[in-house]
């Protein structure tokens, strides 16, 4: 599922700005700007009823900006503005608690997402168990 998540965060980034680089979780030295970091900082999963869980990831995305020094506000929160309003919406995903900052001319995006899910093991039992349903009935 996390996996699922990412995919949908590196989509809006590269649909507000296909041309702009997106990495995960790593910085690495000498990187090209402009650039987005898709980073998790915080993870909770648990067990609610039966097979069910929930979970919550919460991240810190950072942009890297190739704007000048004049104009490194201006293009911090223009990005700001684009990707928190891209954001209301990410694949079947919702990034809720949205806030931005602004640190050593770099932009901090944080938002959590939560989700629902089964186990796989979980999923392929139930598909069994329908189609045993529905095999008898007919």
């Amino acid at each position: 599922m996390i996996k699922q998540i990412k995919n949908a965060i590196a989509e809006a980034y590269h649909s507000a700005y296909p041309t702009y680089t997106i990495r995960d979780e790593e910085i690495p030295s000498g990187f090209k700007k402009p650039t987005f970091v898709i980073m998790v900082y915080d993870f909770e999963y648990k067990q609610t009823l039966g097979d069910k869980y929930t979970g919550t990831l919460y991240f810190d995305d950072l942009y890297f900006t190739t704007a000048s020094s004049t104009g490194i506000k201006s293009d911090l929160l223009s990005v700001q503005q684009t990707i928190t309003r891209a954001f209301t919406k990410l694949n079947g995903f919702r990034a809720i608690r949205q806030t931005c900052d602004i640190v050593d001319n770099v932009l901090h995006h944080k938002y959590r997402i939560k989700y629902k899910e089964l186990r796989k093991e979980d999923v392929e039992k139930i598909n069994t168990m329908l189609l045993s349903i529905k095999e008898r009935s007919n």
